[in-house]
């Protein structure tokens, strides 16, 4: 079916990489609509009886493709309600729907975000404190390796992005075809926002609307095993062993 909302802009990556900011610091653009983490994704759609399947068949749809409508639909509402005209969806937990995105959405943009998978992992730690948090740290990033394969997008590292922000934002407002705003960098006066719980950062560096430069040390004693191939897919250099 014919979408409602053109060429959307999905950012992708690890949770921890830094997309809050990021998204943040779009959403204060006058032309973007880059709202809080929005899980469209996980609506589902049935069709329980018999008489449903079919009524959805004989019209050549699924229950997929009218989940992916809905979806669709949901996101020009936030759009036409903003009064914008670039939609930005930062979703973490979307990465791992980027070949149903891809097909939902075949003039979609990507924004592939990175930071180095030792960050990722320690900020992580901190902030999930789980068992397995090791094992979805390494599916995320099995998954930015297969999209930056298949989906070609705009690069943008989080160390460049709290190192340089004028220049990392600039580079993605050319991207999206919109004009540089340096408002954006101060994007707490720019525009009053909420910070939603459990729908992203929430932690007072964010609240305080002030980019500050995240570089972290790498920690003693050597790349954490099994990150090795990570750092060197996405250009991050491994940690020495002391």
């Amino acid at each position: 079916m014919r979408r409602l909302l053109s060429s959307p802009v999905f950012l992708l990556s690890a949770p921890r990489s830094g997309s809050t900011l990021l998204r943040c610091i779009l959403d204060s653009h006058s032309d973007i609509c880059a709202p809080h983490e929005l899980y469209f994704g996980e609506l589902r759609v049935e069709a329980p009886t018999r008489q449903g399947r079919t009524a959805l068949t004989e019209l050549g749809l699924d229950t997929g493709e009218v989940a992916n409508v809905t979806w669709d639909a949901m996101m020009h509402h936030l759009l036409t309600e903003s009064g914008k005209s670039v939609f930005v969806d930062k979703t973490p937990r979307h990465l791992f729907m980027w070949r149903r995105i891809a097909d939902a959405w075949p003039d979609a943009r990507y924004i592939h975000l990175l930071r180095h998978p030792e960050h990722v992992l320690q900020s992580l730690r901190e902030k999930v404190q789980q068992p397995d948090v090791y094992e979805r740290a390494l599916q995320y990033f099995e998954e930015m390796i297969q999209v930056r394969e298949s989906l070609p997008g705009h690069l943008v590292r989080y160390e460049d992005l709290t190192g340089d922000p004028a220049t990392t934002v600039r580079g993605i407002c050319d991207f999206l075809g919109v004009p540089w705003q340096p408002a954006m960098l101060d994007y707490r006066r720019n525009r009053e926002e909420r910070y939603p719980r459990r729908l992203g950062d929430e932690s007072d560096r964010i609240h305080s609307g002030v980019i500050r430069s995240a570089l972290r040390q790498l920690p003693d004693g050597g790349t954490t095993q099994g990150l090795e191939p990570y750092c060197t897919a996405f250009g991050y250099p491994l940690v020495d062993h002391a």
